[in-house]
């Protein structure tokens, strides 16, 4: 069996190992590795002993990314393939005719309103970018979370208030008619597993504007797909949607080249045969 997270699932994977001999697979995600998340520093130095226990046991761990991988190896001495996260290229896909956008440029977010995806800095950001370029965009977010109130309290004190657009967390069509509604997506998260939201965006021909952070680098191509910025320097973020935002040909070719990327690399069928292969 697949064990997704090492915790709290991974302790199941081995009472199932050990009680009834059946074999299992760890499939690392990203906050169960230690070094993704410092607030999680102690957890995983307490729970290290089982963490390996859990290790030793499995027939083979699984990274969804090369830095989730380089993080993993770095923190317990067990080897980790990579197999990334999959996306249905059937389903998200750009319009059969896209309308050319005559309004505003419409930036997206989709995810957890949560301190590992950087919303606060994201809302900061893009205030200062409204003052720094003529061209007229919105800010779409969607999703929802423990820090929503304080969220959208401090984006109604902000010059940017009226250019943010709020919307609940919606089923999978209806994020597809986001996704194709949208001329960008931004992901600036603190860290990453392998982000599903980039991959069906991409899926859905967007560019991407993401941190340079692992799971993100390994699914935006700097200059090819999407644009890569540091955490620590914010103006590198703002010329990055800038940049995007007043070249619309070259989000269009960055969007054609992610959805290519994605069916090549990031396919279920692509991914589906790669869990086979392991398992023979």
């Amino acid at each position: 069996m697949i064990v997704f997270f090492s915790f709290p699932c991974g302790p199941l994977g081995l009472l199932g190992k050990l009680i009834c001999g059946v074999p299992y697979v760890i499939s690392l995600r990203g906050g169960d590795v230690p070094g993704t998340e410092k607030s999680l520093a102690k957890i995983h130095k307490i729970f290290q002993p089982l963490r390996r226990l859990i290790f030793r046991h499995s027939k083979a761990i699984i990274a969804n990314s090369e830095g989730l991988r380089r993080l993993a190896e770095n923190a317990d001495p067990f080897p980790v393939k990579v197999i990334p996260n999959g996306v249905d290229t059937g389903f998200f896909a750009p319009p059969e005719t896209k309308v050319k956008n005559n309004g505003p440029f419409k930036l997206l977010f989709a995810g957890r309103f949560q301190e590992q995806k950087n919303l606060f800095f994201l809302l900061e950001e893009m205030n200062i970018l409204a003052k720094e370029i003529q061209k007229v965009f919105e800010l779409h977010i969607v999703g929802n979370g423990p820090l929503e109130e304080s969220l959208k309290k401090h984006a109604n004190s902000m010059e940017i208030r009226e250019k943010i657009f709020w919307h609940n967390w919606c089923s999978k069509d209806e994020l597809k008619k986001k996704y194709q509604q949208a001329d960008c997506l931004v992901n600036p998260s603190l860290y990453e597993g392998m982000p599903n939201v980039v991959l069906e965006a991409m899926a859905c021909a967007l560019p991407v504007v993401a941190s340079r952070v692992a799971g993100n680098e390994n699914v935006v191509k700097h200059g090819e797909t999407g644009l890569l910025f540091e955490l620590n320097r914010p103006k590198e973020f703002r010329q990055a949607v800038a940049m995007i935002i007043m070249d619309n040909e070259q989000g269009f070719r960055m969007g054609q080249k992610g959805r290519v990327l994605v069916e090549n690399r990031f396919s279920w069928n692509r991914v589906a045969q790669e869990y086979i292969q392991l398992f023979e």
